[in-house]
């Protein structure tokens, strides 16, 4: 039998069929082997299948020690998970069931036997092996899992010499896992501060196994070592047993980003980036701190015991006076060996002393409703009058509606340049934008320094023009039907003048397409009007509404919403087929054209010839008429027409009617006419005219009325007999 790596070794009527393949994962990864067995039908109960690592067996069936979840080896297709370990495992096997997370699995289907190693570590490396047997016939093959990681820490770290500010180091690496080790990193920490560990600057190649380094005096070290390959760095080695302690010595420099902050009045606030504990390099470190006014001879001195302190304030009584500085450092070994820098700084600012004149309009620039343009004089620069360094300038404005505790405030910087800002030196041209239209407006000018402000300019008071307004809000459908919508919306929230109005228009959506743009008529020119009732639509179809305010100036922005009508179909126009007029009341009659829909109901609208609005009455449903009682029709001439309405909302009208009182129990239909609104009244038809006819010939056809009664009870009679007779 051989052994080698990827050869199958046959022993008869069982067989491997194809050799397990080399594995490679990262740590943290899962590992797969599969093995492919050829076998007869007859033999499938006898075979067994068995894995090992390095030459330790470990079995895919139950065996003592081991606990199976999940098992199903009778059945093609199966897998099992070993949660504990065989006793036949050593305690150099990787733990692969011992942890309780099962991350060893056993999966069959039909030939194909797999074995998964779940969140691998770098002792699963090695070699695997797939065993195949039926009695004494027996197959096998082999492959390697490397498992790639960040290398081991090294080991041995030792202290090998500790002179003067010098120490040597020694290691010896730890296992690369996988990939080359690229360099090792040395750190330290400080018996000051044992819990921060800290890199030297300088790492060291991978042949590196001793190295000297250079140590900051006045401190006790500790070191470890890290390695480091293309997958990352280690876990850091055990700290050296020994400490290496380094003589004290001055400081090797001071403080930098010596600095003085203007920001507090009649003080000299002196500032520096306070030192590292590296660099104190022996006990009772300190700052020393110098100032003098600029062109004096005499220092005025100070300690700073606190090496975490970056400041000191010296009360000065003086106002942006220019000083010299000096910060330096020291210990109980004396200063730094090096001098200090003599810096420049100036004492605190104060407000400015002066105001911009000549605070106005630039009247060489139109007011527009959301910009103005200002123009004032420039102010001297001089130290004295600004107080501090001249920064530009500050202007505030506030609406004279809301007040003064309202305003914004507007910071123009001034570089050195001022061409830049559009100016001659001497005077100072400027844009605000952002401004509301349509309003009146206060403001004013300061001169600001680096932290405080002067004194502001004369109020100038303007009112900006008309402009355009914002969308109107909260657009929605508050009803829709099947042919129609109900929109509603608020006002524009920035009118930015008088409201004259709303357009509206709307465009059908085709998917992620959008139609023509088509306008509604009529404008809506009562401002007061934040809704519209928009008919003709067809079923089931979506469109878009869009709806402007609209000023003096012309529409603003737009805003819009998306609706779908609904499924069905609107009620037809209804037809008023009699108007029949007494002394107190009108009867109305009309013809249902909408009999099959039991959701459609009637209302009666009348006027007053020659008005704009309509009565009317309440909806009613399953009649064809409806009486007007004498309190609706005082009036002596009278326009009635229907309107049909499904639950939906969806209506229809019918055609004007108006109708004549007399002081008879009769009445006559007027000629059809178009009503306020602009719909059309259709023509009277026979039927109604003859209606008419019999209504205002009823007296002088009443004895034809009781001939015709004589004759109706002679026919009954007659019928009767026959029947009877039968």
């Amino acid at each position: 039998m051989c052994h080698d790596l990827g050869i199958i070794i046959h022993h008869g009527y069982v067989r491997i069929a194809e050799p397990l393949q080399n594995v490679v994962v990262q740590e943290g990864e899962r590992a797969k082997f599969v093995c492919k067995i050829d076998v007869h039908d007859l033999d499938l109960p006898r075979l067994k299948v068995t894995w090992r690592i390095n030459g330790r067996y470990f079995n895919s069936e139950p065996s003592r020690g081991t606990h199976l979840r999940r098992v199903n080896v009778l059945q093609d297709e199966g897998y099992m998970d070993l949660e504990d370990s065989s006793e036949d495992l050593d305690d150099d096997t990787p733990d692969y069931e011992g942890s309780g997370n099962r991350r060893l699995v056993f999966k069959q289907d039909r030939g194909w036997h797999t074995l998964i190693l779940r969140k691998t570590r770098v002792h699963d490396a090695g070699i695997y092996s797939c065993i195949a047997s039926v009695g004494r016939d027996t197959d096998m093959s082999s492959a390697h899992l490397k498992i790639e990681s960040a290398p081991d820490h090294p080991n041995n770290v030792r202290l090998v010499s500790c002179h003067g500010n010098t120490a040597a180091l020694s290691w010896e690496p730890g296992e690369e896992n996988g990939n080359k080790v690229l360099e090792f990193q040395v750190q330290f920490n400080t018996s000051d501060n044992p819990d921060v560990w800290h890199d030297f600057e300088e790492s060291f190649d991978q042949e590196a196994r001793m190295v000297t380094l250079d140590l900051y005096p006045g401190l006790t070290y500790s070191f470890r070592v890290k390695a480091r390959n293309v997958l990352g760095s280690s876990k850091p080695s055990a700290p050296t047993d020994r400490k290496c302690t380094t003589a004290p010595d001055r400081p090797d420099r001071n403080p930098r980003n010596v600095r003085t902050n203007t920001g507090v009045k009649n003080t000299l606030v002196i500032e520096w980036t306070p030192m590292s504990r590296l660099h104190f390099h022996g006990p009772r470190f300190r700052y020393h701190v110098h100032w003098r006014r600029h062109g004096s001879f005499k220092w005025n001195r100070q300690y700073v015991d606190d090496p975490a302190q970056g400041f000191l304030d010296v009360e000065t009584g003086d106002v942006y006076e220019l000083y010299n500085l000096q910060v330096k450092a020291e210990n109980s070994m004396g200063e730094a060996h090096h001098p200090a820098y003599v810096y420049m700084g100036r004492s605190g600012e104060s407000e400015p002393l002066v105001a911009p004149s000549n605070f106005s309009l630039n009247p060489e620039k139109t007011l527009e409703p959301h910009t103005a343009h200002f123009t004032w004089d420039a102010v001297d620069r001089d130290t004295k009058l600004i107080c501090g360094k001249f920064k530009g300038y500050k202007l505030r404005y506030w609406t004279s509606n809301e007040g003064f505790s309202k305003k914004k405030e507007v910071e123009i910087i001034m570089g050195e340049n001022l061409s830049e800002y559009g100016d001659d030196s001497s005077q100072i041209k400027i844009a605000l934008s952002d401004l509301p239209a349509y309003v009146s407006l206060q403001a004013q000018v300061a001169v600001i320094n680096s932290h405080y402000t002067g004194p502001f300019s004369k109020i100038l008071e303007f009112f900006t023009p008309e402009g355009l307004p914002s969308p109107v809000q909260d657009l929605r459908r508050q009803a829709y039907g099947v042919a129609y919508v109900l929109l509603k919306w608020r006002p524009p929230e920035q009118p930015n003048g008088v409201i004259q109005g709303y357009d509206i228009a709307y465009q059908q959506v085709f998917g992620v397409s959008l139609g023509q743009i088509r306008p509604l008529m009529p404008h809506i020119n009562d401002p007061t009007t934040l809704g519209a009732r928009i008919t003709g639509l067809r079923p089931e179809h979506r469109y878009r509404f869009i709806v402007w305010a609209r000023t003096r100036k012309g529409r603003g922005e737009a805003n819009f919403v998306d609706i779908v009508t609904a499924k069905g179909t609107p009620p037809h126009p209804p037809q008023i087929k009699v108007a029949e007029l007494g002394n107190s009341s009108v009867n109305v009659t009309w013809i249902m054209n909408d009999q099959a829909s039991r959701d459609v109901k009637y209302q009666v609208e009348y006027r007053k010839s020659g008005q704009k609005s309509w009565h009317n009455t309440d909806f009613i449903v399953d009649k064809s008429w409806m009486t007007l009682n004498e309190a609706k029709v005082r009036a002596k001439d009278l326009e009635v027409r229907l309107v049909a309405s499904n639950r939906l909302g969806d209506t229809a009208t019918s055609r004007t009617v108006a109708v004549a009182k007399s002081d008879k129990t009769s009445g006559y239909l007027k000629p059809p006419v178009l009503d306020s609104s602009g719909y059309r009244s259709s023509g009277v038809n026979g039927r109604e005219a003859s209606a008419q006819s019999k209504g205002r010939s009823s007296k002088s056809t009443g004895g034809c009325s009781q001939a015709w009664s004589v004759v109706g009870a002679l026919l009954f009679l007659r019928f009767y007999c026959i029947v009877f007779q039968q």
